[in-house]
C-alpha cells in the first residue's frame, strides 16, 4: 500500500508536468509544427502516467480497455520523435522501411494484447489487471515492453546517424540553422537513448510493475526538466516564423549540396569568392574581429552562407573556424617574434588577433604549428 502511494504521487506529478509542458507548447502565439509534435511526445507518456494511477488506485477495473488502448497508442511515439527532430534537421525523406517494420511489429504484439485479454474469461480478466499492479506481471506485458524499447532504441540510433550527418553537412552555417537547435535535438536525442535504455536494463533487473509505475515518471521528469531549462535559457522552442525561416534555409543547403559536385564549383563566381575571402583574410586580416563568424564573413565576400561554407571545405580544405583560427596563429607568429616581455603579455597578442580566451589561443596554436606560443618567443 505505501508503494502504491509513492507511484500514485509520482505519476500525479509526471501529468501535471505534462499537463505545464503541452500548454507551454500548444498556447504560444505564431505556434509552429515543430512545437505541436513535442507536445504529442510528451502527452503520450502522460497517458500512461493516467494509466498508472488508474492501476494503483484499482480504478482501473471500471475501464480494463484504456489500458490497453494506450498501449496501441504508444506506438505512435518513436515515429512522431522521428519525424520531430527530421524536421529540426530538415531531412524530408520517408522514414526507412525496416524502421516501419519495427513498429508494425510492435503494433501488432500490443494488438495481440488486447485480444488475448479479450478471450480471457470474467476472473482471469480481473486477475489479469491485478497483476498488472503486482510483482506477478503479465508475462505477455513483459515481452511487450522489451520488444517496445529495443523498437525505440533502433528509432534513436537512427536518429543519431542522420543527425551527425546533417551536422556534417551545415558545418560551421550559423547562419543557415541555429547552432541552438542542431544542439538541442541533439541532446534530446541523447537523453532519451540513454534513459530508453535504463528502462530496458531496469525491465530486466526489477519487477516490471516498479519500472512502470516508478521508474518511467521519474525518467519522463527529467526530460521534462531539461526540454523547460533548455527552452527558456536558449530560447529554442520555434515560433512560427523562425520555423518558416528555418525549413527555408535548410532546403536551400540541401539542395545546393545535393545538386553540385566539387567539379561543379569551378566556376567564376566561386574563383572570385576565393581572391575576395583571401583579400579579407590577408589583407583587410578581419579574423582579428573576435566575434566573427560565418554569416559575417559572407556579407564581407557578399556571397550567401552556405557556399562561403562549401569554399572553404572543398577548396581550403578547413572548416570556417580552422580557417579563421590557423589566420589568427599566423599572425600571432609574427607578433611573437617581436615579442617584449617587460611591455606586453602574451594573453593581449591573443586577444589582438581575435582569440577570446588564453585557453582557445593555446589550443589552436598548438593544432596549426605542433608548438605552444612561447616556443617562438624563445626562437626570437
Amino acid at each position: 500500500m505505501k508503494e502504491n502511494i509513492i507511484y500514485i504521487i509520482l505519476n500525479i506529478i509526471g501529468v501535471f508536468n505534462i499537463m505545464v509542458l503541452c500548454a507551454f507548447l500548444l498556447l504560444r502565439k505564431s505556434n509552429s509544427l515543430p512545437n505541436y509534435l513535442l507536445a504529442v511526445i510528451f502527452a503520450i507518456p502522460g497517458l500512461y502516467f493516467i494509466d498508472n494511477i488508474l492501476i494503483n488506485t484499482n480504478l482501473i477495473h471500471s475501464v480494463p480497455y484504456f489500458f490497453f488502448f494506450v498501449q496501441v497508442l504508444a506506438n505512435l511515439f518513436p515515429i512522431i520523435v522521428y519525424k520531430y527532430v527530421h524536421i529540426l534537421i530538415g531531412n524530408t525523406k520517408k522514414i526507412k522501411p525496416y524502421l516501419i517494420i519495427s513498429s508494425c511489429i510492435t503494433l501488432l504484439l500490443s494488438l495481440l494484447l488486447i485480444v488475448h485479454f479479450e478471450s480471457l474469461n470474467t476472473a482471469e480478466q480481473t486477475a489479469y489487471i491485478n497483476h498488472l499492479n503486482s510483482e506477478e506481471y503479465p508475462i505477455s506485458m513483459d515481452i511487450y515492453n522489451i520488444v517496445f524499447y529495443i523498437c525505440q532504441m533502433i528509432y534513436l540510433v537512427e536518429l543519431f546517424v542522420d543527425i551527425k550527418k546533417y551536422r556534417v553537412l551545415v558545418k560551421n552555417n550559423l547562419s543557415a540553422i541555429d547552432s541552438v537547435k542542431l544542439l538541442f535535438a541533439r541532446q534530446f536525442i541523447l537523453l532519451m537513448a540513454i534513459l530508453n535504455f535504463l528502462l530496458v536494463l531496469f525491465f530486466i533487473l526489477l519487477p516490471a510493475n516498479v519500472v512502470d509505475y516508478g521508474v518511467l515518471p521519474t525518467v519522463m521528469t527529467i526530460i521534462y526538466l531539461f526540454v523547460i531549462t533548455f527552452s527558456i535559457k536558449n530560447n529554442a522552442i520555434f515560433s512560427h516564423a523562425s520555423y518558416e525561416a528555418l525549413v527555408a534555409e535548410n532546403q536551400k543547403i540541401i539542395e545546393y549540396t545535393e545538386s553540385k559536385s566539387p567539379d561543379c564549383y569551378k566556376d567564376d563566381r566561386w574563383n572570385n569568392t576565393i581572391t575576395v575571402l583571401e583579400t579579407m583574410i590577408n589583407n583587410n586580416k578581419v579574423f582579428k574581429c573576435n566575434t566573427l563568424n560565418l554569416s559575417a564573413l559572407s556579407e564581407m565576400v557578399e556571397e550567401q552562407p552556405y557556399i562561403v561554407s562549401q569554399i572553404l571545405n572543398q577548396h581550403f580544405k578547413k572548416s570556417f573556424f580552422d580557417f579563421i583560427n590557423e589566420a589568427r596563429v599566423q599572425e600571432a607568429i609574427i607578433l611573437l617574434k617581436t615579442f617584449d616581455p617587460k611591455v606586453d603579455t602574451i594573453e593581449n597578442i591573443a586577444t589582438e588577433v581575435g582569440f577570446n580566451s588564453r585557453a582557445s589561443f593555446y589550443r589552436s596554436f598548438k593544432k596549426v604549428t605542433d608548438k605552444n606560443p612561447t616556443d617562438f618567443v624563445s626562437l626570437s
